[in-house]
């Protein structure tokens, strides 16, 4: 509705300059050239006026072409980053199912082997990397592409923040320092954070990886719409 009323707009402003234009007396001598110098002046004069169109013209196209080339690099980067997102997330989500089903029996309530401990705490580190990463990518989509790409993104982010304070809190339930009460409250609450998750993601890999390719397909769609073949 904005459009059509600008169009009507601009149809009345062009024919009102039409109409003072076609009002203004014009002598039959404007177009004579008296010699040659006037000639080569109104040449140099019209030149000019066609380098001027020609600049504005060029410079549109590198503008275009400069937006082109850096949506397509911004896109390439995030479905890199959406794929190695997916791996991760999947990956940290069977680990943190495991994990949180030995809070639930209380499997390793008064000590954990180190070296599975240690396995942990890699596994959190490489998730939190990944999770960093994808924000990172998605604020400079929102910046570049508007804010409707990045409530997409927000969707995106749920499995993989919630298995990293899941992973995070079995570490600290681990801790054989920690009291009793502390222990017993953390487990509760990852335990319910999980099984809140769990009736998004189902309860097995391929569940998982369904769910993300869900969450992941309306970015791939604005991806695909801003690379360049």
């Amino acid at each position: 509705m904005k459009k059509d009323w600008l169009v009507w707009v601009g149809c009345l402003l062009l024919f009102s300059v039409g109409a003072i234009w076609g009002g203004v007396p014009i002598s039959t001598n404007f177009f004579k050239v008296d010699n040659v110098h006037d000639l080569l002046e109104v040449a140099s004069s019209i030149a000019t006026v066609l380098a001027v169109c020609l600049a504005a013209a060029g410079y549109n196209a590198w503008k275009s072409q400069v937006v082109a080339t850096s949506d397509h690099e911004l896109s390439r980067r995030v479905a890199l980053t959406m794929l190695r997102y997916k791996f991760s997330s999947v990956r940290g989500c069977e680990l943190t199912r495991y994990l949180v089903s030995r809070m639930r029996l209380q499997v390793g309530k008064e000590g954990t082997r180190q070296d599975l401990l240690d396995e942990v705490r890699r596994e959190l580190k490489e998730l939190q990397a990944i999770c960093s990463e994808i924000r990172t990518v998605a604020f400079e989509c929102k910046v570049m592409w508007g804010e409707s790409v990045w409530s997409d993104f927000e969707k995106v982010f749920v499995l993989g923040s919630r298995c990293c304070s899941c992973i995070d809190s079995f570490l600290r339930w681990s801790r054989t320092e920690s009291s009793e009460k502390f222990k017993d409250k953390i487990a509760t609450d990852a335990v319910d954070l999980f099984d809140d998750l769990s009736q998004w993601i189902g309860d097995n890999k391929e569940s998982v990886e369904r769910y993300m390719d869900d969450m992941l397909k309306p970015i791939y769609v604005e991806v695909g719409e801003r690379l360049l073949r």
